[in-house]
């Protein structure tokens, strides 16, 4: 990936008259890279005053994780020193007008900090009597993955008072290395309840603040993802609502945690919605009810009239 775009930055130092001034020209923005990968920048410094420049040199700034790893162009160039350095003037002065166009390959490894970065860029001028200099930066974006990631599937569900669903948890370690343990804390709305649990991973689902632990059997390897599946059931007579269950998930050796949230769509069953004379269970005049709703307006299904029906008759 190469980016070239003039963003000129202008300073001088000592009289204006018969002096070199620096004018240094530089993508603002790099792109997006991850660890493991390569990007270019490319620098044109000109000489933008009145007299010959004697020398020029480019200094760079680099984060933590990013390498300068070869340079092309014009210069010679220094790319091991601190900071890495391109040198200009050794095949003759830098005339008024003049440009130097010198490429930069930047690396990235996985100690660069995630999210946007800044590489900043120095130039600078010799005159005979006076010196010139300006500055830019420009900023790439490097893209790394979370040192680990929990996922909840399905993220909503739709169910009812008495139903049963589940949930599946994946828990990835995206790092290289092996972590000793880790685990999932569930925060669970009041009228849901955790029953049962298969999968990776030694389950508490019956305490006030269930919980899956992972390591216990051996440390989690590096790139691996550990899934557990848990079953709720939704405690009967609860009203239509809208509940929630927040797993979160945390990793030895990694601060903060990853979060996935389930949406529980509580709708009111098939029997509360028939129950209406206040008499306890289904009455035939409530089944008549059911089954004209299914005939007329489509709102309930064949299979929820055989609810009704199997209620009045049990």
């Amino acid at each position: 990936m190469t980016v070239l775009v003039a963003l000129s930055m202008v300073a001088v130092s000592g009289p204006v008259a018969a002096a070199p001034q620096v004018g240094i020209d530089a993508p603002t923005d790099a792109g997006t890279v991850a660890p493991g990968e390569t990007f270019t920048v490319t620098y044109e410094l000109t000489n933008t005053g009145s007299d010959d420049a004697t020398a020029g040199r480019l200094d760079l700034t680099t984060p933590t994780g990013i390498n300068v790893t070869s340079v092309s162009g014009d210069g010679i160039s220094t790319p091991n020193s601190d900071p890495p350095a391109v040198f200009y003037g050794l095949n003759g002065r830098i005339t008024p007008g003049e440009t130097k166009t010198t490429t930069v390959t930047f690396s990235v490894t996985s100690a660069a900090p995630g999210g946007d970065v800044q590489i900043g860029a120095d130039g600078f001028f010799k005159g005979t009597a006076t010196n010139a200099s300006a500055s830019t930066a420009t900023v790439v974006t490097v893209d790394k993955p979370s040192p680990f990631e929990l996922s909840a599937a399905p993220e909503t569900v739709n169910t009812q008072a008495g139903g049963q669903f589940n949930v599946t948890y994946q828990f990835t370690n995206n790092r290289a290395v092996p972590a000793s343990s880790g685990g999932i804390e569930f925060n669970v709305s009041t009228n849901i309840v955790p029953q049962t649990s298969y999968g990776d991973g030694i389950k508490a689902l019956d305490r006030s603040d269930p919980v899956v632990f992972y390591g216990v059997s051996g440390p989690i390897a590096g790139g691996s993802t550990l899934t557990t599946t848990v079953s709720y059931v939704v405690r009967e007579n609860t009203t239509a609502e809208t509940g929630q269950i927040v797993a979160t998930g945390s990793i030895q050796g990694v601060d903060g945690s990853d979060r996935a949230v389930t949406a529980v769509n509580i709708e009111q069953s098939v029997i509360d919605r028939y129950d209406t004379n206040g008499v306890p269970g289904i009455q035939f005049r409530e089944v008549l009810a059911a089954i004209e709703d299914y005939n007329t307006s489509g709102e309930i299904g064949f299979s929820d009239v055989l609810t009704v029906i199997a209620e009045f008759n049990s």
